[in-house]
């Protein structure tokens, strides 16, 4: 072992964290999902389905990198470890989709009175 590498648990708590943000969009995207029903009808299902896959996708993401920041911190790195960059970018895009889901709900519920 090098001497670059600290024994704590700092990769695992990132991936833990990553894990607990595509569990909670998940979760997000379900109920986003149950919101718009009335509004969108049967097409919620889609944006459900968009949303956990994106989740998924997000998850298999996060413990990819962290496989790879493990190995780089048990060997000599070789190169640069990859960019959260697009794991945060995916994130803050659903964030952001699931913002403007519910905005037009509110305002179409506003709207029907």
């Amino acid at each position: 072992m090098n001497g670059v590498f600290d024994p704590g648990l700092q990769a695992e708590r990132t991936a833990l964290a990553w894990q607990r943000t595509a569990l909670g969009l998940a979760a997000g995207s379900v109920g986003l999902g149950r919101l718009l029903l009335p509004v969108f009808g049967t097409s919620s299902y889609l944006i459900t389905a968009a949303g956990i896959a994106l989740c998924l996708w997000l998850w298999v993401h996060a413990e990819q990198r962290y496989r790879a920041v493990n190995r780089a911190l048990l060997s000599k790195p070789q190169g640069a470890l990859p960019s959260f960059a697009l794991l945060a970018l995916l994130c803050a895009g659903l964030c952001l989709l699931c913002g403007l889901a519910a905005l037009f709900f509110a305002l179409s519920r506003l709207a029907a009175r």
